[in-house]
């Protein structure tokens, strides 16, 4: 049968319809010679019966180049709503597929523009299989993903959004009919803030409860690109499966540009310099709500030593060094009171590891707009603040308050292993 490939100079190809019997053969008599296994994705959308589709890949080489040059990489015609087509390289790949009768518009050049509901994304491995179950009502394409845990997750995430994609249809719809009208968008506005709402607070609630999935990287590069201070500070809360997968790629690449900007260098230094400034001076007071309820103001404490620990449950350096913080709470009672400050957390999630760390001994409060935290210019954690009777402050660094609180206690020096 005749075959379709879309080739680039990396030799890279998207192979549609099937593949020859002759390559068949080679893999069953040479099984020992090494061959790319190829991924496959089918499936149908309802909706769409003889539609093209444009197909665009994206993955990138061990050395961070990208292996698909344009961003269409292939088109091919729908059977009866119908499609199936190959990839055969080696790398993880990202996969749009776009109906060229949609909404999302397509330039000469390749370069399409569409909102997220306009087109069909998927991630492949190698020699994974992939169907789709789509349904395309004229404002969105709904779909369902099977055969992978990632695919299928990112395809819960994406069912969810669904039904406010809709609804923001219907309220640019509205919008550029007043605008057309000259009439006042208000209404249109209201609309569209009642849509956007939701779909904001579920892709936050996902990437907050998934800070160590594969997916959460691509959707904080997605939706966080233009804010600069979101995409750093997610850097110290996402775990390393996330940031060791494939989809983590621009996510790191962007870190890496906004890391290393000038703007972002001067901000990081202003807040540490500010951080360090603390010392010696009255400590800023604040009020907080504890794990039970009632109010804290940490003027009320006055009188004896303070810990202030700035910590989250997403933070796994927060919590490998909790048992040494409860070790020494313990060791130091008389002379200590500890202030745990979970930060950019959920209060469940909070509430959760408290008790699985038992850390009840501790105050425990919950910075919930993370005010405390900007009070005090924290920008990493775990962070420490040591607070003298007198109410004076003492930066620290990490574990170097074990050994501080044993010089200013005299007990022997007890090294964190």
């Amino acid at each position: 049968m005749k075959t379709i490939n879309a080739s680039n100079e990396n030799g890279a190809r998207v192979i549609f319809k099937s593949i020859l019997l002759f390559s068949l053969l080679l893999l069953f008599l040479f099984p020992i010679k090494s061959f790319a296994a190829n991924s496959i994705v089918s499936g149908r959308i309802k909706g769409l019966t003889n539609d093209t589709l444009f197909i665009s890949l994206s993955a990138f080489d061990s050395n961070g180049k990208a292996v698909y040059e344009s961003l269409i990489s292939d088109t091919l015609v729908m059977k009866e709503g119908w499609f199936s087509f190959e990839i055969e390289n080696d790398y993880f790949t990202s996969v749009n597929i776009i109906p060229a009768g949609g909404t999302a518009k397509i330039s000469r050049s390749g370069i399409f523009s569409a909102y997220l509901s306009d087109f069909i994304e998927l991630f492949v491995d190698k020699g994974e299989k992939i169907t789709v179950d789509a349904n395309y009502d004229g404002k969105v394409i709904q779909y369902t993903l099977k055969g992978s845990p990632l695919v299928e997750m990112y395809s819960d995430y994406r069912n969810q959004l669904f039904e406010y994609q809709r609804k923001r249809f219907d309220a640019l719809k509205e919008i550029a009919k007043l605008r057309e009208a000259k009439e006042p968008i208000i209404e249109g506005q209201s609309m569209l803030k009642a849509a956007m709402d939701p779909i904001r607070r579920i892709t936050s609630d996902f990437i907050e409860n998934n800070l160590n999935s594969p997916i959460t990287p691509h959707l904080i590069y997605t939706n966080y690109y233009n804010d600069t201070e979101a995409i750093v500070a997610y850097s110290i809360k996402l775990g390393r499966e996330a940031l060791e997968s494939p989809l983590a790629f621009e996510y790191k690449r962007y870190l890496n540009y906004a890391q290393n900007s000038d703007k972002y260098k001067r901000e990081a230094k202003i807040k540490e310099d500010a951080f360090r400034a603390l010392n010696g001076k009255t400590a800023p007071d604040f009020s907080l709500r504890t794990i039970d309820g009632k109010e804290l103001r940490l003027s009320s404490l006055k009188g004896r030593y303070l810990v202030l620990k700035f910590w989250g449950s997403w933070c796994g350096w927060c919590l490998e060094s909790m048992p040494k913080l409860l070790e020494y709470h313990q060791k130091y009672r008389n002379n200590i009171v500890v202030v745990a400050i979970a930060c950019s957390d959920k209060e469940d999630k909070w509430r959760n590891t408290v008790s699985k760390f038992k850390m009840e001994e501790f105050i425990n409060v919950f910075d919930i707009d993370n005010s405390v935290s900007k009070q005090y210019n924290i920008t990493e954690y775990p962070t420490y603040v040591l607070i003298t009777p007198e109410g004076t402050a003492e930066p620290i660094d990490g574990y170097d308050i074990f050994k501080r609180l044993d010089q200013i206690f005299g007990k022997e020096v007890v090294e964190f292993l």
